[in-house]
């Protein structure tokens, strides 16, 4: 379980809840079509660290690859092995401390080898309703590119080759493999969860995203459990 983490943000968001400013983000994944985007209210006590593990969610990544935000310049991240420096601790620096303004805009990459890049713009400043839990996703479009599909040019060739027309050729190449027995139920499984992904490119999934958000929130969330509802989206 994240305990640590997730532990830290419960804690400094019930500082005042009542007190606190809420950004309103709009987070995209750039040189990707079909666009992908999500809208997410986070409040300002969210480290950086967390905030990692919110888009993490966002987009429904699993938290394999290394990543860092630039900010003003200035790059942030959580260290692993191997990985990036940062001079400063992504734990104990908050959205807050930046007192971002509307309409800027900070980048946060995940994955070198995939080169996925995300925009961040800070469409609204908001009061904290104390009637409602953050973070929460409260719009997006696009399911996100499976992250280590080769990078955004890759997923565009791919999103071009399972067209409507060829999904369903696909399925109809199955079914009728299938009712001769010539294949094997996992290989059934995998292929049509594929084509599902494809079938489903504009879908946001915002029930779930929000379902885990909140047990990340709580400090409730297995990341294992978490990465199985992510590989089995």
């Amino acid at each position: 379980m994240l305990t640590y983490l997730s532990e830290r943000y419960r804690v400094l968001s019930g500082i005042d809840s009542k007190l606190g400013k809420i950004y309103q983000f709009r987070i995209c994944i750039k040189n990707v079509h079909p666009t992908v985007w999500r809208r997410v209210l986070v409040n300002e006590f969210t480290s950086l660290a967390d905030f990692h593990y919110i888009i993490q969610i966002l987009m429904s990544w699993s938290d394999t690859h290394l990543h860092c935000f630039n900010i003003r310049n200035k790059e942030f991240g959580i260290y692993h092995d191997g990985g990036m420096q940062f001079e400063d601790d992504p734990r104990k620096i908050y959205l807050g401390d930046f007192n971002f303004y509307v309409n800027e805009r900070f980048i946060y990459e995940y994955n070198f080898n995939d080169d996925w890049e995300l925009e961040i713009r800070v469409e609204k400043i908001l009061t904290t309703n104390k009637n409602q839990s953050y973070p929460i996703c409260i719009s997006g479009e696009g399911a996100t590119p499976p992250e280590d599909c080769g990078g955004h040019s890759e997923y565009v060739e791919l999103a071009a080759q399972y067209n409507p027309n060829e999904i369903e050729r696909h399925l109809s190449e199955i079914r009728k493999r299938a009712e001769l027995g010539t294949l094997e139920l996992e290989y059934i499984r995998s292929v049509i969860g594929t084509l599902s992904y494809w079938a489903n490119i504009h879908e946001c999934k915002t029930k779930s995203i929000n379902q885990w958000l909140t047990q990340y929130a709580s400090g409730n969330i297995d990341w294992d459990d978490y990465i199985g509802w992510e590989v089995a989206a």
